[in-house]
Formats: C-alpha cells, structure tokens, sequence
C-alpha cells in the first residue's frame, strides 16, 4: 500500500486577476522512511522500502530500496525491508542477503529485487 500527499503548487499563472493554482500529488510507497526535516518536491515518487536521509532535498523519483541523502538528494546505497543498508553497488548485477532476516535481494539494471 502507498500513501499519496496532495499538494498546491506556487501560483501558475493569474489570468484576468484570477489566480491558478496546480494540484499536484508526492507519492509514498510502502515502508518508505522519511527522515526529519527532509524536502520532497512536488510530482515525486518516492518507492516502497526507500530511506530518505534527515535534510534531505528530492528533486527528482526514488526508486524502490534507494538510500538517498544531501542537497539535491544523490543515491549512496540500498535498503532492506528491514531496514538496514545492503552491501550492494549502486549499478551492475550482484546479490546480496539481509544479515537481519535472511532476505535475498537481487540488483539489476538499477532495479532490486527480493528473491
């Protein structure tokens, strides 16, 4: 399950003294963990199990599993569903197994995998 943020954008445009405004939704996926005081733009996704680091600006979609931190927000690992960073590349093809639970993930093409 995933939870959708609604937000209001800065006005768009005014157009005959009418102000517009875009609605425009963040997207949660499950067991994503936000840290404090982190900045998440609006029409970003963030994936199921991602860690965003405290203070932390997202400008742009999180895949699933992704640890991201800084300003702007730059991937520097993996996440188990547990939790706990796996020692996996950021690219390339390898395997790796949750030390906590016994959860193999799978990395490919930048995309993990339980296994």
């Amino acid at each position: 399950m995933s939870s959708v943020v609604q937000a209001w954008s800065l006005p768009t445009s005014i157009i005959h003294g009418q102000l517009f405004q875009a609605r425009v939704s963040i997207e949660v996926g499950q067991g994503a963990t936000l840290g404090a005081n982190c900045t998440i733009f609006c029409g970003v996704k963030i994936g199921s199990y991602a860690f965003i680091g405290a203070g932390a600006v997202v400008n742009k979609d999180v895949p699933n599993y992704a640890l991201v931190v800084g300003v702007p927000a730059q991937q520097i690992g993996w996440m188990s569903e547990y939790g706990e960073k796996l020692d996996l590349p950021l690219e390339g093809i390898a395997e790796t197994t949750c030390p906590y639970t016994g959860t193999q993930y799978q990395l490919s093409q930048g995309i993990i995998r339980k296994i």
